[in-house]
């Protein structure tokens, strides 16, 4: 790279943005944070065994929980991590497209890398709790080592890397499993040799979390399998109460399945793709690419392009394999959508520049998608965090302050509300519900809170507030049981638009 060129830009977009995310959105911005905030407290009270859970993976917790007794402050722990691992993500993938591509670093190349610095993807990586940004670093080394050019012990290096991706999030299966498939591709020699390594890497980390999960608790797996079903089959009509979480953890699969329509699932798939451009655009651009070079050699049969495009169309159907099943599984969030544009991004900015022409209305199209989609979760993040401030200032404004900066909370709430005066940001330890209703330690070390509270629930005697979020959507999953007896219970000291503050009544 020229030492004046322009890669600076797409560099202080990134950082500029991720430094603007954190002063934007100092709140947590996805109410799954309060349930990692619980496993995190369950670690630190009853000890590192616990890491060992169904929903994230054992380092995902580790390095969390790790990172919070360092900082002393969950928040600050989880923006250091998914900040760093951003601007390291970057770095790889600048090392595949100038290393291993050799791609020319001109104003094309700087306004495609321009354009995924400042997307909404690394706004979410960089402010989500679920640390999925340091999988995809690991995704993309493998993929840097394997285009480069990889030996026989750089094989078994990367297939370790590849397998530790799924210790973090289990939707990284797929990237751990195809990658020994990748690298007997790609490889020019020994083949089955450094395949072989690759797998023998990727089973060894694979299987780490299954013989902790042994060590922990003598199963080999304590999953959420059933969940991901539950969430194909019924997406338009979830039920997060724990009522439901608890009950679907018993019920046999076939029960679960009973409902399944594998055309309906599809049909939404497929429809998905179509409404998610910054999805489907880079694997029509991929397809089409492979179309544009494809030919028959007299005598020698198919050929695909030179061997840079050999290696470029490979490494996009691997992730499109790897991350596909887990999009029609689960949908559509933003950090599993990242899970595959990050890694064929390199691979798209090739692909492009080799027939600028054709592509140009995709890359429009794809560059208006990113500035909408940034747009829509800006405004849907901006307005989280009015709503979440506007609760904690109608707490201050309405509860003593040794009630607020109490090391042992008096206050609890039905939804996400956050203090920055404790480790963990969150009020009393209880489950509400979502997915923490599924994981049994949880209702072994803290209590669940209903409305109207049981008199046989020992929180009724450590609480003396509530604060009653308001629910932003039908269904929210917050067991509402009998809200006149909640009445009897307590009285109301405050309201505004978005919660209602309560003290008990003894």
């Amino acid at each position: 790279m020229k030492k004046n060129s322009k890669i600076w830009l797409p560099w202080a977009a990134l950082i500029v943005g991720l430094a603007l995310y954190n002063i934007a959105f100092p709140l947590p911005a996805s109410n799954d944070f309060p349930g990692m905030a619980l496993h995190s407290m369950l670690v630190k009270q009853e000890g590192w065994k616990y890491l060992v859970n169904n929903n994230t993976g054992f380092a995902h917790l580790g390095l969390l929980s790790l990172l919070t007794e360092v900082c002393g402050n969950m928040l600050i722990a989880q923006r250091i991590a998914t900040g760093v691992f951003c601007i390291l993500g970057f770095w790889l993938i600048l090392k595949i497209s100038f290393e291993t591509l050799n791609l020319p670093l001109d104003r094309v190349t700087v306004i495609g890398l321009l354009l995924l610095a400042s997307s909404y993807f690394f706004m979410e990586l960089a402010l989500m709790p679920h640390l999925d940004i340091i999988p995809i670093c690991m995704v993309l080394y493998g993929i840097w080592r394997l285009l480069k050019g990889i030996s026989a012990g750089g094989a078994l290096a990367a297939g370790i890397m590849a397998g530790a991706a799924y210790w973090f999030r289990f939707h990284f299966i797929g990237y751990a499993f195809f990658f020994p498939v990748l690298v007997w591709a790609l490889s020019e020699n020994r083949r089955w040799t450094k395949s072989l390594l690759a797998l023998g890497g990727m089973a060894a980390a694979y299987w780490v979390p299954h013989a902790l999960t042994y060590a922990a608790f003598g199963v080999f797996s304590i999953t959420n399998q059933k969940a991901v079903l539950y969430e194909l089959i019924n997406r338009d009509r979830i039920d997060w109460s724990c009522d439901v979480q608890q009950r679907l953890l018993q019920l046999p699969y076939s029960e679960i399945l009973k409902d399944f329509q594998l055309a309906d699932t599809l049909r939404r798939f497929f429809a998905d793709l179509g409404y998610l451009p910054e999805i489907s655009m880079p694997l029509l651009i991929l397809l089409t690419f492979f179309f544009l070079n494809i030919k028959k050699q007299p005598g020698k049969g198919w050929s695909v392009g030179n061997a840079t495009d050999k290696k470029v169309l490979l490494t996009g159907a691997y992730c499109a394999a790897s991350i596909l099943p887990f999009l029609y599984l689960r949908g559509d969030p933003p950090r599993l959508m990242a899970a595959l544009v990050l890694p064929v991004f390199p691979l798209v900015l090739y692909a492009v520049r080799q027939q600028l022409r054709i592509y140009a209305a995709m890359i429009l199209l794809l560059a208006f998608a990113f500035c909408w989609r940034f747009a829509t979760n800006f405004s849907i993040h901006r307005n989280n965090t009015l709503r979440l401030a506007a609760i904690r200032q109608l707490a201050e404004a309405t509860l003593p302050k040794e009630a607020l900066r109490a090391e042992q909370s008096t206050i609890a709430a039905t939804g996400e509300f956050y203090l920055p005066y404790r480790k963990y940001a969150i009020a009393y330890p209880a489950i509400t519900c979502c997915w923490p209703c599924r994981y049994e330690p949880f209702f072994q070390h803290f209590q669940r809170l209903e409305i109207p509270i049981p008199e046989s629930n020992p929180i009724k005697n450590r609480l003396e507030y509530v604060i009653f979020t308001h629910p932003q959507e039908p269904g929210a999953g917050f067991p509402i049981q009998d809200m006149d007896a909640w009445l009897r219970q307590a009285e109301k000291i405050a309201e505004n638009e978005y919660a209602s503050i309560y003290r008990i009544i003894r």
